[in-house]
């Protein structure tokens, strides 16, 4: 699948991948308007997260399906996404849930807003907010590791 999103700011090249940023992230709380979207045990796996690379990169999994993209941060961290896409498996209400909500966030282009309070990422579009929290350690799983462990 072909990226299609130029990773350069308006002449001035100020665009930037904030080292801040490229972590693993596991979503913990969200909010769609003032509706909370349940977080309990909705995934067989470890749920939503996402990994900002230092790269201007980033993939994760929103709870059912992995989806990888591109992203540029403003000085007032302006987060602008593109060429991202994802996987179209189905899963269970819950789990859509909480995908349907969380992937908005990382819609193609701008207004997508990052803070960063102590090890807590707060990321904000529109009517949708969530809650993530850095994780220190992470090894992804290889296709094959994934699928022996969705076989137990």
């Amino acid at each position: 699948m072909a990226m299609a999103f130029a990773l350069s700011a308006c002449g001035d090249n100020s665009a930037s991948f904030p080292i801040w940023l490229a972590q693993k992230w596991k979503l913990t709380q969200l909010y769609n308007g003032s509706a909370n979207i349940p977080m309990h045990s909705y995934t067989k796996d470890e749920g939503a997260f996402v990994v900002f690379n230092n790269n201007g990169s980033f993939t994760g999994n929103a709870g059912c399906n992995a989806f990888f993209g591109n992203y540029i941060s403003s000085e007032t961290n302006d987060i602008q996404f593109g060429g991202v896409g994802m996987t179209r498996k189905m899963c269970g209400p819950e789990s859509m849930a909480v995908e349907d909500t969380f992937i908005k966030l990382f819609a193609d282009g701008g207004g997508t807003i990052a803070k960063l309070e102590g090890d807590t990422l707060s990321l904000a579009r529109g009517e949708i907010r969530a809650t993530l929290v850095r994780v220190d350690t992470f090894a992804p799983l290889t296709t094959q590791e994934r699928d022996s462990v969705d076989e137990r």
